[in-house]
């Protein structure tokens, strides 16, 4: 008889939790594809875990298959050795009370062994095949097969037998599993990759509020140091008109006309004094005096401030 081992090991921390069970990766046992079930809380069991054997793939010559299965969870020592035969890829599972054990409900990972040792295969005319092994355990088959018309040919020739429709659902099964876990982790990087634009565009936003709030601040600042500087030259202007000139009535009248710093005022002449609005001719050759001495003020001091050799 052949025997054969494999070991699954389950991180419930990890691994996806596909509606009350998680499922192996199919594996290759005895030449046949298996894969187990494990259920933490079984719906049919309330406070007992669970786990089941599944042959995937019966070929379709076969009716069924008798083997030796010995299962083992390291981590608690539980062992199920019992002989069963798997008709049209039909779960076999382990006693439910093999499973009961309160250490259990504890554990986040699992070890599973498990040990197949082929008795029996029938074909579905009722023939039983013999068994054999090869080397390290490979199983082979020997028989010979009758078609239709009597011809000799190797196992399964002219045999054209379709999967039983149980196995049929269970691969179904399989591949809409597969399909689902690949989606959760497609779903799992979009909302991550959400997560991150979201984040990019707060921090994008932030930071163009805090340049458009501090460009604001230096506009009203330049504005405001403006204002002060265009304060402080009408109040020398309207401090010359009244002091100077004796005629502080016609600031409000020059500073309407642009005319707001001494500065301008340097550049009066009798024409622009009509055009302001200033006719009488003793108020004009007064501010026109005035000009000159302010003009001469300021020449003095540009060339007291010039270096001489």
């Amino acid at each position: 008889m052949a025997t054969q081992i494999h070991t699954w090991k389950l991180d419930t921390t990890v691994a996806e939790l596909e509606g009350s069970c998680y499922t192996s990766d199919i594996f290759s046992l005895l030449g046949f594809s298996w894969l187990m079930k494990f259920y933490p809380e079984h719906r049919s069991a309330p406070g007992n875990a669970t786990a089941t054997l599944y042959l995937v793939d019966l070929p379709p010559i076969l009716s069924q298959i008798t083997v030796q299965r010995k299962i083992s969870i390291r981590e608690t020592g539980t062992i199920s050795d019992q002989t069963k035969t798997f008709k049209d890829s039909k779960g076999q599972g382990w006693p439910k009370n093999t499973l009961l054990t309160k250490h259990m409900r504890h554990l986040k990972k699992f070890t599973f062994t498990i040990q197949l040792t082929l008795i029996s295969k029938y074909r579905k005319d009722g023939k039983k095949l013999k068994i054999h092994t090869n080397g390290a355990n490979e199983v082979k088959v020997s028989a010979i097969a009758v078609d239709g018309d009597g011809d000799a040919c190797a196992d399964g020739g002219g045999i054209n037998d379709e999967h039983d429709g149980n196995m049929y659902e269970l691969q179904q099964e399989l591949r809409l599993n597969t399909l689902s876990k690949q989606m959760r982790v497609l779903m799992r990087s979009v909302k991550q990759i959400e997560s991150t634009l979201q984040t990019i565009r707060h921090e994008m936003i932030g930071d163009y509020v805090d340049e458009r709030k501090e460009s604001v601040q230096m506009a009203h600042h330049r504005s405001n140091v403006q204002e002060s500087v265009d304060q402080k030259e009408r109040m020398e202007l309207k401090a010359w008109l009244a002091n100077a000139v004796k005629l502080p009535e016609y600031f409000l009248l020059l500073v309407e006309n642009g005319v707001d710093t001494l500065e301008v005022m340097q550049m009066m002449d009798n024409q622009t004094l009509d055009a302001i609005g200033i006719h009488k001719i003793g108020h004009k050759m007064r501010i026109l005096k005035e000009v000159s001495a302010l003009i001469r003020a300021n020449s003095n001091d540009v060339d007291e401030g010039m270096v001489r050799y």
